[in-house]
């Protein structure tokens, strides 16, 4: 009965956040991702995520992400990730991005229940060869929390708030507040649905973006 009521409130909070908020835009983000563990503590995956935005009618961004990860122990996990994204501004042409990040992550296992933290260091420039100020690099610190619940079966629930604080500006200029399930289909394979607001901050006339999310990741 308890993780019935922890899903039903996950939608419900969406529902929430969609029906009161200043709606601008609706998404959708779609992923596949293949891991490959070569020994307990040294793991690389690779990743295509696809970006629909303008309520679901353009590909605003695409980008391959390619990473390895090592456990320290097991709660504790160092990972480095490059990042090639072609994001498509007002103009009609997509931009070319180089995004090099690293993340400390730190997670443990409390019965059912799985709280997290994660700091991400995030280096990133845009149109490097077109634009004089592409070889500027834009530097943000992006912590998130989390929590996980492990419902009965395959299901898992799990919500999420991360920030984006801009070390240059030193500011905070973004949110994310995720809801959302995960099922194992197979050994090797995980489904990944959730529902993604993201709203800008201290900027004049902030965008608010209401995503839906779907997500498969496979394990080698």
């Amino acid at each position: 009965m308890l993780h019935k009521i922890f899903f039903f409130f996950f939608l419900f909070l969406a529902f929430l956040l969609s029906s009161f908020s200043q709606t601008q835009d609706a998404g959708l983000w779609s992923s596949l991702t293949i891991e490959k563990e070569f020994t307990k503590k040294i793991s690389v995956s690779l990743s295509e995520e696809f970006r629909f935005n303008e309520n679901i009618t353009e590909l605003g961004s695409f980008f391959t992400d390619a990473g390895i990860a090592f456990k320290l122990n097991g709660d504790i996990k160092v990972s480095g990730c490059y990042r090639l994204i072609s994001k498509k501004p007002l103009e009609n042409y997509y931009s070319i991005r180089h995004r090099i990040y690293v993340d400390l992550a730190l997670r443990k296992k409390i019965k059912k229940l799985t709280p997290g933290l994660r700091i991400r260091i995030q280096e990133q420039q845009a149109d490097i060869y077109s634009s004089d100020e592409g070889i500027i690099p834009e530097w943000y610190l992006r912590p998130k929390v989390a929590l996980r619940y492990n419902m009965k079966g395959k299901w898992a629930s799990y919500l999420s708030s991360e920030w984006f604080y801009h070390v240059s500006k030193k500011m905070l200029d973004n949110f994310r507040f995720t809801v959302g399930v995960e099922r194992k289909i197979t050994g090797n394979l995980d489904l990944d649905l959730f529902f993604l607001h993201q709203q800008e901050v201290n900027v004049k006339n902030p965008t608010y973006d209401y995503i839906w999310g779907i997500g498969l990741n496979y394990s080698l």
